[in-house]
């Protein structure tokens, strides 16, 4: 009786419901259900006006990769070696005797491995290479790239001190490619004399066999011989090769960018350089990819390897992965709308969860500043994609489970919905974003903006999830619902089904889990299955008093039955899920906590042991199918070919007076800002022992070839062609350094190996003449 007489009206319907995160609910639901075209309408024109924002800036533009993305910044190694190359820039920039034509001009070498071209190739029937039919197809498609229109620019270019301006640069004569093929009579490229023998394909056996004798035979052709077969040719006098592979020396500068404009050096505008240089060596690569795909059963296995092509290849599988992110989209939108039993809502949520992305990158690049953004960043899409769905079902629930009686308004229906899904759904943003928040602090700064970025997106949707999407569900319960409902010819008998159980479910709840109804239960029964919608309307509690095996009920299995009575808390029509789990989940498993609590502990305990295990990385993670040609491009050098010179080794700079880069003002989030060099004031080279210091190291032997780059080696051949002494000594009452720099300097500027050495940062002079850094280079194998 008591439970019966208290007030139905909207302070009744909302006690004991959470309040909202946000003051004046009600206000905010008159303006909703007043103006709710008009919200929606100002909403979608600030996201348009930010979506027009971000395509007008291309905020949506990918930073270019970098090797130096996942650096440390603050490890010292990562300290030391952005030091060095900020001090050789600064010396190139504003040093003494370098004017732009010297350092466009200087000598580019074999090491240039970021656009240097590699062919490999394999028999497929585990025989040799050095057969006719193969080497005629290795010649012609070796002759397709050296008569490639673009070939002469992308080449690696011999260097020419008499060549200055970016024309007489461009003319320079092409660096040979290294081919155990002979190239046709025909082609542009290629056809130098080459101390070594290149195979033809009319060569006779005898002629072929002689040819490969000499690679397994003589040393001056090991190195070639460790380039071009594999590692197994010459063991035993086997002078079959089933792997083989040519190399083809390719670099900057590029002569123009092809519209017209020339670069004047290959640290002019390196990122449109390299740009250009994949534009241009694109058809050759693409021909090689689709023509010798490794699916194909051809004689002939033929790979295309170098860093920027495989650096395109990676591109392009992470690019078509966020493909299926347009399939993930359509399966969420086509779930929401199957959920809600709704097109319009569907779409509507999956437009909001669009609209987060440009919103969230706008507050991310345009708010925050941050400008680095790449594809890892753009997995967020996932995340999202879940959490706006995940937010729209709690808020259209909330909205469903409203109670449905006279003198609700749809004010009243909206402050609920408000009240109760706005905490529901700040929480888990929350916890979200927080989580999100914390990889921030993260020194790798990929990962650190992949956190920030998506804790941008799950701010962006809550907020959005706030503000339009009580506007639509307005709109789509006065305008849409009704014609969707008869457009996809709901049944409103279900309804009334639903109805019947619910009710039936809470008079169970009061007579007792699994109680059989008494005499009066089954007259009701007969009742029900004879008119359904009287007994829909007809009244619980009566039901109840009439079963002979009534108990009393808990306290708050009234007040649960009380309130579904006056239509408040659940919605009056549960769905199928819903009444699983209030009917069955809940009854069985308030019996089984302590069970419960042990399970879970035991599952706790098992991932601690779990975490317990985990180890470094043995072996570099594998990104790709064994058969994709990114990961055979990375193992048939590896598994199959000799270690050569420019495998596995080590460049090693021993720089003299640096001490480190000052990173005060660089956006750590910008890998072109490094700061800028610590130079060392007490950096003096100049006394004897110092000189000869130097010049001991770079003959030192655990500095291998450091001789062949050593400007001490260079100064001291100079000192000694102008008739003097090494090491230099002042004359007395002269003063040392600056008669030491005085001569250092006019050897690095006229003398052409001097000049080598200054422009290419190996001694450094301030604009004043004094000597700002030197350093002496070499390499080394593993």
């Amino acid at each position: 009786a008591g439970v019966g007489c208290r007030s139905v009206g909207r302070a009744a319907a909302m006690d004991g419901e959470e309040r909202a995160p946000f003051p004046s609910v009600r206000w905010v639901a008159q303006s909703f259900v007043m103006r709710a075209k008009t919200a929606m309408a100002c909403v979608g024109s600030v996201l348009l006006v930010i979506g027009v924002l971000v395509m007008a800036l291309d905020l949506m533009a990918q930073t270019p990769q970098n090797n130096g993305d996942f650096f440390i910044r603050d490890a010292r190694t990562v300290q030391e070696w952005d030091a060095v190359d900020l001090a050789r820039d600064h010396i190139l920039e504003h040093g003494l005797g370098t004017d732009d034509s010297e350092k466009a001009n200087q000598p580019q070498t074999i090491d240039n491995r970021e656009f240097t071209i590699f062919l490999l190739y394999k028999a497929r029937d585990g025989g040799s290479v050095a057969r006719p039919e193969l080497l005629a197809e290795i010649q012609t498609l070796e002759a397709r790239l050296l008569n490639d229109p673009e070939y002469d620019n992308l080449c690696l270019k011999a260097s020419n001190p008499a060549l200055k301006t970016p024309a007489e640069l461009a003319a320079r004569r092409c660096l040979p490619p290294y081919m155990f093929v002979e190239a046709p009579a025909d082609a542009a490229q290629g056809t130098q004399d080459v101390p070594y023998p290149r195979l033809a394909p009319d060569d006779s056996a005898a002629q072929l066999d002689a040819k490969m004798s000499m690679y397994a035979e003589l040393a001056s052709l090991a190195s070639l011989r460790d380039i071009f077969w594999d590692a197994d040719f010459g063991d035993e006098g086997a002078l079959a090769s089933t792997y083989a592979r040519s190399m083809f020396p390719m670099g900057l500068p590029l002569a123009d960018d092809g519209s017209g404009s020339p670069f004047r050096g290959e640290d002019d505008r390196i990122e449109e350089q390299r740009r250009a240089f994949d534009d241009r060596i694109a058809a050759f690569r693409d021909y090689v990819a689709f023509e010798y795909d490794p699916d194909e059963e051809k004689p002939l296995q033929v790979i295309i390897s170098g860093f920027r092509p495989l650096q395109y290849f990676f591109n392009t599988a992470a690019n078509g992965d966020l493909v299926w992110a347009t399939g993930s989209v359509m399966i969420v939108w086509i779930y929401v709308s199957f959920h809600m039993q709704s097109i319009f809502v569907g779409s509507m949520v999956m437009g909001i969860v669009l609209f987060t992305i440009p919103s969230a990158l706008f507050v991310y690049k345009i708010v925050l500043g941050i400008s680095f953004y790449q594809a890892l960043t753009q997995l967020s899409i996932y995340i999202i994609l879940a959490l706006g769905a995940d937010s729209a079902f709690v808020y259209v629930d909330a909205w469903n489970q409203a109670p449905d009686r006279a003198g609700f308004t749809l004010i009243d229906r909206v402050e609920y919905t408000l009240r109760r899904a706005s905490k529901a759904i700040l929480v888990p943003s929350l916890t979200t974003c927080v989580a999100f928040l914390a990889t921030a602090v993260s020194d790798i700064m990929p990962i650190a903006t992949f956190g920030i970025f998506s804790a941008c997106l799950v701010v962006t949707n809550y907020v959005l999830d706030m503000t339009l999407l009580p506007a639509v569900v307005v709109v789509w319960e006065r305008s849409v619902r009704a014609k969707e409902r008869r457009c996809l010819r709901l049944s409103e008998q279900s309804e009334r089904h639903d109805l019947i159980h619910y009710r039936k479910s809470m008079r169970k709840l009061a007579l007792g889990k699994g109680g059989e109804a008494a005499d009066g239960d089954a007259e009701q029964a007969a009742a029900t299955k004879a008119d359904p919608e009287a007994a829909a309307t007809a009244s619980p509690t009566a039901e109840a008093s009439s079963s002979s095996k009534q108990r009393t009920p808990k306290l708050g299995e009234i007040r649960a039955a009380a309130a579904s009575f006056r239509g408040e808390g659940d919605m009056p029509h549960p769905r199928l899920l819903e009444r699983f789990f209030r009917d069955h989940w809940i009854q069985n498993i308030s019996g089984l906590t302590p069970i419960t609590v042990a399970a879970f502990l035991a599952l706790f305990l098992g991932m601690v042991y779990s975490a317990s295990t985990l180890k470094p990385l043995s072996q570099t993670e594998q990104w790709f199918p064994d058969a994709h040609p990114v990961r055979l491009a990375q193992t048939w050098p590896q598994d199959h070919f000799s270690r050569t010179d420019r495998d596995k080794t080590v460049e090693v700079d021993v720089v003299w007076g640096v001490l480190g880069v000052d990173r005060e003002g660089a956006d750590k989030y910008d890998t072109s800002q490094r700061g800028v060099p610590i130079w060392d004031a007490a950096f003096d080279v100049s006394s004897p022992a110092a000189q000869q210091y130097i010049l001991d190291t770079c003959n030192d032997p655990a500095a291998p070839g450091a001789l062949d780059k050593c400007f001490m080696a260079a100064f001291k051949e100079h000192v000694e062609a102008e008739g003097g002494a090494f090491p230099v000594v002042a004359p007395a009452g002269e003063d040392q350094r600056q008669g030491f720099e005085s001569q250092l300097r006019a050897g690095a500027q006229d003398t052409s190996v001097g000049r080598d050495f200054a422009t290419g940062g190996a001694v450094g002079f301030n604009a004043d003449g004094s000597l700002a850094m030197c350093e002496i280079g070499f390499v080394t194998d593993l």
